[in-house]
Order: structure tokens, then sequence, then C-alpha cells
């Protein structure tokens, strides 16, 4: 795709999410988003938000590190572009029905962008959705297994 196109899809882009984020704030009330932020705390806004990234970083470093043990030390990604492909797919991730899995063909054809193979790719975008899904079933089976431990059932729930 030549520059010149590249740059009038990203304005195109830039545009129709501005306008979608301003009718958002116009809708539900400048005024009221304020309050909402304040009664929440700025700091406590901060905090999640410091949180969201480092937690977002961490998770593109298991990526990065999938990824890169199968490529050879030329092509290796760094991870300032994993972060950013990463951030791709959870936005299209968003605009789909299926959350944990929606924005995965766009890391698959973004890590092919930076000339990585479509198997190297796929493989590995595959493998780090499985860790992630194998984590998430095995704290869901911990919280169960303490809710069972420590009693918390016995209220007829």
């Amino acid at each position: 795709m030549k520059r010149g196109v590249k740059l009038l899809l990203l304005f195109l882009s830039f545009l129709l999410g501005a306008g979608v984020f301003a009718f958002l704030i116009w809708k539900e009330g400048f005024d009221n988003i304020v309050g909402a932020m304040l009664d929440f705390g700025w700091l406590a806004f901060l905090g999640f938000v410091g949180i969201s990234l480092i937690n977002f970083v961490l998770y593109s470093l298991r990526w990065q590190l999938i990824t890169n043990s199968h490529l050879p030390k030329k092509k290796r990604v760094p991870l300032r572009r994993m972060y950013m492909h990463r951030m791709a797919g959870y936005a299209m991730s968003y605009l789909t029905p299926a959350a944990q899995v929606g924005g995965e063909p766009v890391r698959v054809g973004m890590l092919m962008s930076d000339g990585v193979s479509s198997k190297e790719a796929t493989s590995s975008v595959a493998l780090d959705i499985t860790v992630e899904l194998i984590a998430y079933i095995a704290f869901i089976v911990a919280g169960v297994i303490l809710a069972l431990m420590t009693g918390l059932d016995d209220g007829g729930s």
C-alpha cells in the first residue's frame, strides 16, 4: 500500500473515531462525565489506568517471548511493536461479539506486516491466547476451590 493511501486511511480513521467519541460525550453530557470522574477520584482513575498499562505491557512481553522464540535474531519483533499490535487486536475485540478472540486475526495480520510468516504469526497468536485462557480457567477453579474450602457456600447459594 502506498504511503499516501496509508496516511489518508489513518486520517479518516482518526476523524471517524474522534467523531464517535465527540458524539458519545455530547450524548452523555460533559458535566455528567466530569461528575462521575470526580466521584470516582482522579487518583483512583490514574491508578487504574497505570495498572492496566503495566498489565498490557506484561501481556505484550509474553506474546513477544512466544513469537521471538521462533524467529531468527534479524526478524525478531521489538516490544513496542508487539504492544501496538496487541492494542490494535484489543480494540478490534471490542467491535466483535467474540470478546476474547475477536482481535486475533488483526494481531496475525499485523505480525505478517512485520515480515513474520503466516504460519509463525498464527501459531504465536494461538499459543498466546491459549496460555491466557488456561490462566483464566486456573484462576476461576482456584476461586471456586477457595470458596468451597472457606465455607462461602454455606448460605444455601
